[in-house]
């Protein structure tokens, strides 16, 4: 660069601007120069030299970075077998938000799983008194039922018959005397002054179970 000069006097001589520097920031507000040297002083009363480093403001957007987290992990194992639980799965904030950066987000989700009703078994209720037996003696059957409070649903099913029957009184009837009829009056004991004249009858079936027999012999005085 040259310089006007007078008469014994000559101006400062300077260098031609170097580049502009990088910015010392790349965000938020930085500066960067330029600069040039002085090739030759001024002499006498010629001009000094001008300004040899100029600086300027520079990237002055602000410094603004999104939330970066991890990829999802692996939804972890539901809470219930069935009727309905949860699972969760989560990721971890590799590098936080700077400036207005974008927030994280949720680091958890939740969700529903294994919705379906649970396998219940068959469910009966009480059983109920045994009934009368069929017979007083010589073996009869009586019987007792019960019902279903709840219906299978996956699990054990109910058995085919909510019923039970069961032998009772199996002990032998007593059986009653049992006599033939009455024979014919027997001739009198005396034929004159008085006697008696008999008719019997036999057992033909033994009783049991301290059954007696009616009287077998029966009589009657003639006068």
């Amino acid at each position: 660069v040259s310089t006007q000069s007078t008469w014994g006097s000559v101006a400062c001589k300077v260098s031609d601007w170097s580049d502009w520097t990088e910015c010392s920031q790349k965000c938020g507000g930085g500066t960067r120069t330029h600069k040039r040297t002085m090739v030759s002083p001024s002499v006498g009363n010629g001009a000094g030299c001008p300004v040899l480093e100029e600086t300027v403001n520079c990237n002055l957007e602000s410094c603004s970075a999104n939330c970066i987290t991890s990829e999802w992990a692996g939804w972890e194992e539901c809470s219930a077998n069935c009727a309905g639980g949860f699972t969760i799965r989560s990721r971890k904030v590799m590098k936080p938000p700077v400036g207005d950066g974008a927030a994280c987000g949720a680091l958890k989700e939740k969700k529903a799983c294994n919705t379906e009703p649970c396998a219940k078994d068959c469910e009966y209720g009480t059983w109920s008194e045994w009934t009368v037996c069929t017979k007083k003696c010589g073996g009869g059957t009586h019987k007792r039922t019960r019902t279903v409070t709840t219906a299978a649903n996956g699990g054990a099913k109910c058995a085919e018959d909510g019923e039970e029957e069961r032998e009772c009184n199996d002990q032998p009837c007593p059986v009653e005397c049992k006599v033939s009829d009455w024979s014919e009056w027997s001739e009198c004991t005396e034929p004159c002054g008085g006697g008696e004249k008999s008719r019997t009858r036999n057992i033909e079936v033994k009783p049991t179970a301290g059954a007696e027999c009616p009287p077998l012999v029966k009589k009657k005085k003639k006068k």
